[in-house]
């Protein structure tokens, strides 16, 4: 073989040049690839991202409203306690009630606040405060309508008004204890009328970051929304634990300010998220409404025409969206493991280990530090494998793991009900904490199954369902740990397995979910 058949036609540098090249090109790609499917890369993204001062906003009010509301709950119970457990002292003779005597001063109670009458008393004022709050629930859905019509700020800034008002009335009446019974502090949920209360709060929220937020990142920012909350409701409860050592009355004092200043401070969003006209034609019911509102007044003739256009709207979007059904079951069964389970969990331990309710409401605080993990880490890794490694869709991701985390519910709550000690309680409701990301799961799962036009109804019927869940396990929740109380000690865990049967039911509704969502071509064009 000849020197001209053994080199190169291009020659040799050359060949080098371009295998180096091809070389360097290759590893670029496999570092982005890698990047790509990191964690790592998941963080950037987000950092890198610009962040609308709106955003912040919503964040900053998020924060502020939740800590308030945690730093409210267990001064309250105390205050409950102390009420019932002298005025049922002063129906016993023992002295010491409230019997129309004037306010009384509340200090920590004597041994008698833990029977069982007393505990029993407790649970029904704080149920029957949730319960009640499922007749304004359906607030939520003309609300949020008027959202549409008049922007997210304003109706934002009104639920934020009724929270307050429904906030400081408790607190009121517990200040006049000796002249008003502990069952008008009942009255307070009339404020919710106002805006709608939280219910309202929570869907104006979502509805506002759907506007600054692309459909990659929206999961990834309600997460992130929800740990806020998960920070905030932390914080509110290591800081009212120790408060409550010296006076249980200045973490109450402090979350009504940090409510209000909420309440100022979105004020600043009315200007911001003001309804827009936009280029498409008006739906019939958005004629109607605005004819109504251009002549002299509406009668209630007229009003009940839009009402009723109202229900056939909900109808058709349930009849067009089957789907939809199984989530708002879930939704209905998954928030007993939230707002009411955590108020049972300050009765429980408190009752079932002899512990104040102070103390108890540090294991509640462990448990939201649980969840705040499960938000910030634990979920945003397994989002990112289910989709870089499991090759599935957005919609099978959230699928998945609202599913796995209705299973940890059912588990964390058998756990709690029977356990012998502090701790495996403790442990059971770190299992509980592990699964209560779930309903905001299943908002971002029901975007999907929706079109985008029935996203705002959608929404509030999800979150309407939420409220109600969490209303009805109040008398439930009481009922169950009277009922506990009365059976033996060994029994104090009943409401746990009530809930245990609710987390099963939505459980095992949500294995009727599709497995990817209906392809939705063509039905923009023909609505």
């Amino acid at each position: 073989m000849t020197s001209d058949e053994t080199t190169p036609l291009l020659g040799t540098n050359r060949v080098d040049q371009v295998g180096q090249q091809h070389e360097r090109q290759a590893q670029h790609e496999n570092v982005e690839r890698s990047k790509s499917s990191s964690w790592w890369c998941w963080r950037q993204r987000w950092q890198s991202a610009p962040v609308h001062p709106t955003l912040l906003l919503v964040f900053a009010l998020n924060m502020l409203l939740y800590s308030g509301q945690t730093m409210v709950l267990a001064p309250r119970m105390q205050m409950y306690e102390e009420i019932v457990c002298r005025d049922s002292s002063s129906r016993d003779g023992g002295g010491g009630g409230g019997g129309g005597t004037g306010p009384l001063p509340l200090a920590p109670g004597s041994g008698r606040c833990k029977d069982a009458d007393v505990q029993a008393e407790v649970a029904f004022v704080l149920g029957m405060e949730e319960f009640l709050t499922v007749f304004l629930s359906v607030l939520s859905i003309p609300y949020s309508f008027m959202a549409d019509k008049y922007g997210h700020g304003p109706i934002l800034s009104l639920s934020l008004l009724g929270i307050v008002l429904e906030m400081i009335w408790p607190l009121f009446v517990c200040h006049l204890n000796g002249y008003l019974s502990i069952y008008w502090v009942w009255l307070g949920i009339a404020f919710e009328a106002i805006g709608g209360g939280i219910t309202v709060t929570v869907t104006m929220f979502n509805l506002v970051l759907l506007n600054f937020v692309s459909a990659e990142s929206r999961t990834r920012t309600f997460l992130y929304l929800n740990a806020s909350s998960l920070v905030s409701r932390a914080l509110g409860q290591f800081v009212t634990t120790r408060m409550m050592h010296s006076d249980i009355w200045l973490p109450a004092y402090l979350g009504c300010g940090l409510n209000i200043l909420a309440l100022v401070l979105s004020f600043s969003l009315v200007s911001q998220t003001r309804a827009k006209p936009t280029a498409s034609a008006p739906s019939s019911d958005d004629d109607e409404c605005e004819a109504i509102t251009s002549r002299n007044g509406c009668s209630a003739e007229e009003l009940g025409r839009v009402a009723l256009q109202f229900l056939r709207r909900v109808e058709s979007t349930l009849r067009s969206n089957p789907e939809v059904v199984v989530v708002l079951i879930s939704a209905f069964a998954f928030p007993l493991g939230e707002d009411s389970m955590f108020t049972v969990i300050l009765l429980y331990v408190s009752k079932r280990y002899g512990w104040s309710i102070g103390d108890a409401n540090m294991l509640a605080a462990f448990g939201t530090v649980v969840m705040l993990v499960t938000y910030l880490v634990l979920l945003p890794v397994l989002s990112n494998v289910l989709l870089e490694y499991g090759g599935v869709t957005s919609y099978v991701r959230d699928r998945i793991i609202v599913q796995t985390e209705g299973v940890l519910l059912l588990v964390g709550a058998l756990c709690t009900a029977f356990a012998p000690t502090v701790v495996w309680a403790a442990g059971g409701v770190v299992i509980m904490s592990l699964g209560m990301a779930v309903v905001t799961i299943l908002r971002s799962l029901v975007t999907d199954l929706v079109r985008p036009q029935d996203v705002t109804l959608v929404y509030s019927m999800v979150t309407m369902m939420m409220r109600i869940g969490s209303a009805v396990a109040g008398p439930i929740f009481a009922w169950s740990f009277g009922f506990g109380l009365k059976l033996g000690p060994v029994w104090t865990g009943l409401p746990f397995i009530v809930a245990a049967a609710f987390f099963l039911a939505g459980t095992i509704a949500l294995g009727f979910l599709p497995k990817e969502p209906r392809s939705r071509d063509g039905e923009e064009e023909t609505d």
